[in-house]
């Protein structure tokens, strides 16, 4: 077994601490991104053209709204009841 001194120890933890953070961070823009493109599909299907408005507060918007928005499509006669 090879001798790890402290700093290589401490390296390779801030290591792995880095790229966890990394691949978190990746997780959540990629849960994002499906989420709004999901949604984005729901509401052609039901109210066929969006505005540019709309697709903007699409892109704008975090994982919490586009829930909430995924949710309120079902109910929702309106893009503006969706919004």
């Amino acid at each position: 077994m090879e001798y790890i001194t402290s700093a290589e120890r401490i390296g390779m933890e801030q290591g792995l601490k880095e790229g966890l953070k990394e691949g978190i961070e990746k997780g959540r823009q990629e849960n994002r991104q499906m989420l709004s493109n999901l949604l984005l599909a729901q509401l052609k299907c039901k109210f066929k053209n969006l505005a540019e408005p709309y697709l903007q507060k699409l892109d704008e918007a975090d994982v919490d709204t586009l829930r909430q928005w995924g949710e309120r499509i079902f109910m929702a006669q309106t893009l503006d009841e969706v919004f």
